[in-house]
């Protein structure tokens, strides 16, 4: 659809065992509009019901900011934090949706590193809001196994509460994380 997006990510160390980064990305969004929809219409003619088209007209900005922190004297404890927003600014008016968009969501994490076991516990609690009034909130329990220092994989169980009466059910979680 010709859309770029751009961003980055710049970390600094202000102490030993202390990393705060922020980022950002920003982009222009592509909203299909169906053919024939125009204000005085409040639905498309069933005719041109797929016939859509791609308009490039909303701001799409992405940005958060994170930190790790190891104590120095327990360097197998650790604690990791982020933030995010992202936002998609008003439409035209004939997007289904025109309204300006917002969603956020953070959480909390520490987690122990036992290397004679392979073995880091993680707890982890977060929150997340979407742009139609679902607020989520979230503990989760794990446990990772560290077959090397860049392959781990990963147990958790998920508490989930959501205002929502269809919300995201308590859930189980495996993973493997690779890094390169």
């Amino acid at each position: 659809n010709g859309n770029y997006s751009t961003g980055g990510r710049m970390g600094f160390l202000p102490i030993p065992n202390l990393e705060i980064g922020a980022s950002v990305a920003v982009a222009k969004a592509s909203v299909a509009v169906a053919a024939g929809h125009t204000e005085e219409e409040e639905e498309p003619d069933e005719e041109d019901e797929h016939d859509e088209e791609l308009i490039n007209d909303r701001d799409y900005l992405v940005y958060g900011i994170d930190f790790y922190y190891s104590p120095r004297g327990l360097r197998d404890l650790t604690f990791r934090g982020e933030y995010i927003r992202t936002s998609l600014a008003e439409g035209e008016l004939n997007e289904a949706d025109p309204g300006e968009k917002v969603w956020e969501a953070w959480y909390l994490q520490a987690s122990y590193v036992w290397e004679d076991y392979k073995l880091e516990p993680v707890l982890r609690y977060g929150q997340y809001d979407d742009p139609h009034g679902e607020k989520m909130t979230q503990w989760a329990v794990g446990i990772n196994y560290l077959f090397s220092n860049n392959l781990i994989g990963k147990l958790a169980y998920e508490f989930n509460d959501s205002n929502e009466e269809v919300g995201v059910a308590n859930r189980y979680g495996v993973q493997l994380a690779y890094g390169f």
